[in-house]
């Protein structure tokens, strides 16, 4: 990190926090706290190798719900020249807010920006009694995205000239009751909001009635003081994606069987098959290339009945390729799923394709080797998943995922909140464009900030037939005929469990979706915060992708920078433990705040499930113990 200032200053982080807390336009404590300080411009490092078409058209589906209330406006969207995408690698700052308070007779001073306030040396000491000056903490935030330091107000009972104005917090942890007060006339200036510069506080008005042709009143909606540090001066918003670049099977988002190869691969578990690879390529077929590699053998031959009779083979085996594939096109297997599905099935193939997948029987073999008779202990652990009806943990010793930051809000991550009575629309605002003219090539383009990495993740995959047994005792007549077979009940969760947008609201969504994506999401987090005390880590170093679809979930190591081995280790010697702490342990299937968690906040609070905002993509919503400990829950007697 860096100053603008002329003094410079140096700071190290790692590029997990400058990812999320040290983004531009956000307000940050000092090392050791000695100032505090606003970022005003974050290099970075081109990637390259990144889905960036993909990477965006995420972020179109993310700030839909902002409609116009976004500076990221769907038509740019589509453009990938207009943005940059890079790893965060030096950060400017500038001392901020420049409102100061003396610590002995606690006069307020204001300046407008830091060379004033750097012109003169006096600025630093109570103009009033010589004390020392410290930064006043609060600033002022709105719902469009702007921040303002508090402007310390002048007494118009002094004929212009300076009083001695303090803040009165009136022994009151909340802001919004601090005053402004002249301490030589003891008069009252007023309390801390203040309209919008940028908005002049006309905002949102009412959308059912600018949709019948009549402009709604406008609500005059002030900005807000709160303590900089606060959840609600800055939100980063951002997505998670496997970041898997098969180049194999590029081909495959176009071909006109994509379906049908996609989901064959899936309900037979043939991931590693040339056979997927040989569908998707045109020409790669086994017959046709039968047939290319007679007609090879036949042109070093000469002419004669032995010659015709091979080139006679060859052309049988092409007709008959031929009318392999005009027949699957005419017999469309009937799938239908939707696009949405598609991706995701797709990132799940090529997952699980790309990657190596280690087994319970893989390490079974290993501890074998080394002490006979030891391998029995893991025919035990795959008994005990079996009967969670969990036929599959696996250790991804690389999994690659992919962060990228795009934007902020303020006041509120979601695109509408209330404030007070009224229903108020933030505004999503994309980061600043790129002023660094030593790059001419990323000028005025739009960041958005990236980290890839591969890092140790554990893959668990529930029965698809179970969660339909579940999910029809909880939803009666959803379901219906349960099928036996996984390959059917692995297609009816394909077809049937619909989007889940990143805020979760439930609009839309249909209580099929609601319930799996529910039960998935809550069996995450518990699986992650038994991860974390077993394996060594922090709960803000893993994190979760989901894909509800397959009722299946990967719990990864976020800190990529120091990868210690602990999902390793966890995974090869204390499996057991993990279910036994997720399944049996009295913290997991209570709330240290039941009743009022079970009764009011459903089942689902900080105590029980939640987890830190880097650890949750979906703002810890959509969760509840019912879903695994309910009377009607996957682990319910």
């Amino acid at each position: 990190m860096s100053s603008d200032s002329g003094s410079k200053r140096f700071m190290t982080r790692g590029l997990g926090q400058v990812l999320f807390n040290y983004l531009p336009d956000a307000t940050f404590d000092y090392d050791r706290g000695s100032c505090i300080c606003k970022v005003t411009e974050l290099n970075l490092t081109p990637q390259v190798g990144i889905d960036r078409v993909q990477i965006l058209q995420d972020i179109r589906e993310y700030v839909k719900p902002w409609g116009d209330m976004t500076t990221l406006r769907p038509e740019d969207l589509r453009k990938p020249d207009l943005f940059t995408f890079g790893e965060p690698e030096t950060v400017k700052f500038n001392v901020y807010p420049l409102t100061f308070k003396c610590v002995k007779c606690l006069s307020a001073f204001s300046y407008n920006n830091e060379k004033q306030f750097l012109s003169n040396p006096a600025n630093r000491t109570c103009a009033w009694c010589g004390g020392k000056l410290i930064q006043i903490y609060h600033v002022l935030v709105h719902h469009c995205g702007h921040l303002r330091q508090l402007g310390v107000p002048s007494c118009k009972n002094h004929g212009g000239k300076p009083s001695r104005v303090y803040l009165d917090d009136r022994e009151s942890q909340r802001a919004r009751d601090f005053r402004w007060i002249c301490r030589d006339c003891n008069s009252d200036l007023g309390i801390l909001n203040r309209i919008c510069d940028i908005c002049k506080g006309e905002w949102g008005g009412d959308p059912e009635k600018k949709e019948a042709g009549k402009e709604g009143k406008k609500k005059n909606i002030t900005m807000r003081p709160i303590p900089h540090r606060a959840n609600a001066a800055y939100y980063a918003h951002h997505i998670t994606r496997v970041n898997v670049g098969t180049e194999e099977l590029r081909d495959l988002r176009t071909h006109p069987e994509r379906e049908r190869i996609l989901i064959e691969s899936y309900l037979k578990d043939s991931y590693k098959s040339d056979d997927l690879v040989e569908d998707i390529v045109p020409g790669k077929g086994q017959k046709s290339s039968m047939a290319d590699k007679l007609r090879k053998m036949a042109a070093d031959m000469p002419e004669g009945p032995e010659k015709r009779q091979i080139l006679e083979t060859a052309d049988t085996m092409e007709k008959l390729a031929t009318s392999d594939a005009e027949r699957s096109k005419a017999e469309p297997a009937g799938y239908d799923i939707t696009a949405n599905a598609f991706d995701e099935l797709f990132e799940y193939v090529k997952l699980r394709r790309a990657r190596k997948f280690t087994g319970i029987d893989e390490v079974k073999a290993v501890a074998e080797a080394r002490q006979p008779g030891f391998g029995g202990k893991f025919d035990w652990i795959e008994d005990l998943y079996a009967g969670a009806s969990i036929p599959e943990t696996k250790l991804i010793s690389d999994f690659p995922i992919l962060t990228a930051v795009f934007g902020y809000t303020r006041v509120s991550f979601e695109p509408e909140t209330t404030v007070g009575t009224e229903k108020v629309k933030t505004r999503f605002n994309a980061f600043p464009t790129i002023r660094d003219d030593r790059r001419s090539f990323l000028l005025d383009t739009t960041p958005i900030f990236v980290r890839t990495a591969e890092t140790e993740a554990l893959f668990i995959r529930f029965d698809p037939v179970r969660i339909l047994r579940w999910l029809e005792k909880r939803l009666p007549g959803t379901v219906g005929l349960v099928p036996d077979s996984e390959r059917e009940a692995r297609l009816w969760l394909l077809k049937n469990v619909g989007e889940v947008d990143r805020f979760v609201t439930e609009k839309g969504m249909s209580k099929t979706t609601k319930h799996v994506f529910g039960f998935l999401h809550t069996a995450s987090h518990m699986f992650m915060r038994a991860a974390a005390s077993l394996a060594g880590i922090d709960r803000t170093g893993l994190g979760e992708y989901l894909f509800p679809r397959m009722g299946a979930m990967v719990i990864y190591n976020s800190n990529t920078v120091f990868n210690l081995g602990g999902v390793t280790t966890l995974f090869e010697e204390e499996l057991e433990l993990l279910l036994e702490n997720v399944r049996s342990n009295p913290l997991a299937r209570e709330c240290v705040y039941d009743p009022v968690c079970s009764d009011h906040l459903n089942s689902s609070c900080h105590a029980c499930t939640h987890l830190g905002e880097m650890s949750c993509s979906f703002f810890n919503r959509g969760m509840s113990r019912e879903y695994l400990f309910g009377p009607k829950g996957f682990w319910s007697a």
